[in-house]
């Protein structure tokens, strides 16, 4: 069964002379919220084997397979991980639906991603005090699409955005701010 993971986008790069996305399709270490009964996290190797594996992931508009906007067998679709999450550049079509994307991009309606996936390998621990939810980890998926969205079920964590040299510099210092944030959280 395919799961599906939204993520919240906290930047836009607004840059549609482009016709590109980029940023991070799923956060590693991050809880999701509630996703019924559960909260969710992704492990750092999670993606390893699908992404080494995988002849053709794509990249969709709200999940559509009707509204391709890019896929690795073609090269229009990048994605690689390291220490944050699984990182995404997608060079996006001359299409009605892509120009209208980057639109909605840009006025800030559409503003999350989404990951659809198959569970290979999870873990499962007991609620942390204080906390009522099991939390489930991805240990291995098969990755099958990411999708430009507009609901997040991780309420922080992820970014994809039009490309530009200014929205680069705002995201070095959204990276900078979530590593502070972290570190001040690891040693509270």
């Amino acid at each position: 069964m395919t799961e599906r993971r939204t993520i919240a986008i906290h930047e836009l790069r607004a840059d549609p002379k482009a016709r590109q996305i980029a940023g991070i399709a799923a956060s590693y270490g991050v809880l999701s919220a509630d996703l019924g009964g559960f909260r969710e996290q992704i492990d750092p190797d999670a993606f390893t084997r699908s992404l080494a594996e995988r002849s053709n992931i794509l990249a969709y508009y709200n999940h559509d397979s009707s509204l391709v906007l890019g896929s690795t067998r073609s090269g229009s679709l990048h994605l690689s991980s390291d220490s944050m999450g699984l990182n995404f550049r997608v060079d996006l079509p001359n299409t009605s639906y892509a120009r209208d994307l980057i639109a909605l991009m840009e006025r800030g309606d559409v503003s999350q991603m989404s990951f659809g996936f198959v569970t290979k390998r999870q873990s499962w621990d007991e609620p942390a005090p204080g906390e009522a939810l099991r939390v489930r980890t991805l240990l291995d998926v098969d990755l099958m699409e990411i999708s430009v969205v507009a609901d997040p079920a991780y309420p922080q964590g992820t970014e994809a955005a039009l490309r530009s040299l200014r929205s680069h510099r705002a995201r070095q210092a959204v990276e900078r701010s979530k590593r502070l944030f972290s570190f001040a959280t690891r040693r509270a």
